[in-house]
């Protein structure tokens, strides 16, 4: 019966009942903190891992960041939100360019055959003032008429994703529920049958953010 009452008094139940929480606690942060099963970097089959050639620097997201609550100036010059533009309902690639930056209208005609290739959307933002200097690097590249024309004049997206010194070009892939899957700093060939897998991958919810 001592024993009894002893557990019964309130400073011994207050101290059992902290250990319980405490308990519970370090058992969920320890689920928490255990790494996703993403098998990008293991072979498929036949086929190589999804983090190869073209895309192995691609960089994966380990949480599902939404997409940045930014505005940008639209195809029309009006403020635009971002995450209305990317909007949900399919993949889309966020690429940061500039009209200066030779590698960004390179890679841009392979973000279009991308685009043509898996239905992805591709959303280039400029990262500078509108201007016409842009349509004259669209066009020189070839893709004028292919994308939309967005610039971000503020840089908010450059210190967004990396602190305002973002390595231009930049593509960042959302999944189809706007959930970035992850980031690839520089340029590269998006028409490459490894890109084109692991967007297909992102589409398939194969490679995105759980």
């Amino acid at each position: 019966m001592t024993a009894l009452k002893t557990l019964l008094q309130p400073r011994t139940l207050l101290l059992l009942f902290l250990g319980v929480g405490a308990l519970g606690l370090v058992a969920f942060f320890g689920a928490a903190m255990q790494p996703v099963d993403k098998p990008w970097d293991e072979a498929r089959g036949d086929a190589p891992p999804l983090l190869s050639g073209e895309v192995a620097g691609f960089e994966r997201a380990d949480f599902p960041r939404p997409v940045p609550e930014l505005l940008v100036e639209g195809e029309d010059g009006e403020p635009a939100y971002l995450p209305t533009l990317v909007g949900t309902g399919r993949v889309t690639l966020v690429n940061l360019w500039a009209s200066w930056c030779a590698p960004c209208l390179e890679e841009l005609p392979s973000l279009v055959a991308l685009s043509e290739a898996t239905g992805a959307r591709v959303l280039p933002v400029a990262q500078e003032r509108r201007s016409e200097a842009q349509d004259r690097a669209l066009a020189r590249a070839g893709v004028a008429d292919a994308l939309p024309v967005i610039a971000d004049p503020q840089l908010g997206l450059s210190r967004f994703y990396a602190g305002g010194s973002a390595q231009l070009p930049l593509t960042v892939i959302y999944d189809a529920k706007g959930r970035e899957a992850g980031r690839l700093p520089g340029a590269a060939d998006w028409s490459s049958p490894e890109a084109v897998r692991l967007v297909e991958a992102v589409q398939a919810g194969e490679a995105s953010v759980r």
